[in-house]
């Protein structure tokens, strides 16, 4: 296969080395223009500016699968727009969300394909409020990504209360409700002492429990004779680069769905838009 990675030349370079990993991968050359690109398999396209997703439009109209590096976008109308360009086109395209990808969250997931309950426990330690409302965005936006895709099932009805000091966000409390019966929650905190992230997912026979910054995972359960049991399983964060190319490479050359696909992105931001509603008017 013949890569192009498109960006800044630093940040290219990273993923280049995460591509040469890959016997499937031939050749890999980086560009910081989409006019560049002449004869490629599939495109990385690294980019986090607000332009981001007309610049993937422009790669997926010339018929090139493309892997979107990037923070997760809210902006609905654009996505729709990649999404059928993606649709029509028959042309795969992932879009980075990092705890889809992580090791630990694909363990899960092949654990418990379909929870009943997920809650996620986030506390950031922050001295000042100088983050704009884009980056404290995508402190959430990166969960309700998760809950869509493990969830599987449309949002049925989304609850969210939040606490503002001196007209500034410092907590919120998310609840999304599903079609399925399912529901996912956050509990978000921006003045914590001590920084936390804990994400659980639950059905009727096990809980599995994980550790975001460790990356450990505990599975818990009830065995025969009622007494409780934990087992522990720890994972390698450095593998989660791998891993989302390795499931890309696959969706190009056999096929497979991608992991974060154009459909999941947009779910996301359109359950994001219900939780924003709900935001500004509190």
């Amino acid at each position: 296969m013949k890569v192009a990675i498109i960006g800044n030349s630093d940040r290219a370079a990273a993923w280049e080395n995460h591509l040469r990993g890959f016997q499937s991968v031939d050749e890999v050359y980086i560009t910081q223009k989409i006019r560049h690109l002449k004869d490629v398999d599939a495109c990385l396209l690294v980019d986090d500016s607000d332009k981001r997703l007309t610049r993937l439009l422009k790669i997926l109209k010339q018929s090139y699968p493309t892997f979107l590096i990037s923070k997760i976008s809210d902006q609905y109308d654009d996505l729709q727009a990649v999404h059928a360009v993606s649709q029509e086109a028959g042309v795969p395209v992932q879009f980075a969300h990092w705890p889809t990808f992580a090791a630990s969250s694909h363990w899960m997931r092949q654990q418990m394909k379909r929870p009943r309950r997920i809650h996620v426990l986030k506390h950031l330690v922050s001295a000042s409020f100088s983050e704009n409302k884009e980056q404290l965005t995508q402190h959430w936006l990166d969960e309700v990504g998760l809950f869509v895709k493990w969830m599987d099932s449309g949002v049925q009805k989304v609850s969210v209360s939040a606490t503002r000091l001196s007209g500034c966000l410092t907590s919120l409390d998310m609840m999304l409700h599903f079609d399925s019966g399912a529901t996912a929650t956050l509990t978000f905190s921006l003045t914590s002492a001590h920084a936390t992230h804990i994400r659980t997912v639950a059905d009727s026979s096990v809980e599995l429990e994980c550790d975001v910054a460790t990356q450990q995972v505990r599975s818990i359960a009830v065995d025969k004779g009622g007494y409780l049991t934990v087992k522990k399983l720890n994972f390698d964060p450095s593998q989660t680069a791998e891993l989302s190319v390795g499931r890309f490479l696959k969706a190009v050359q056999h096929g497979k769905s991608v992991a974060f696909s154009s459909f999941d992105a947009l779910r996301t931001a359109a359950a994001a838009k219900l939780v924003q509603q709900q935001l500004d008017m509190q």
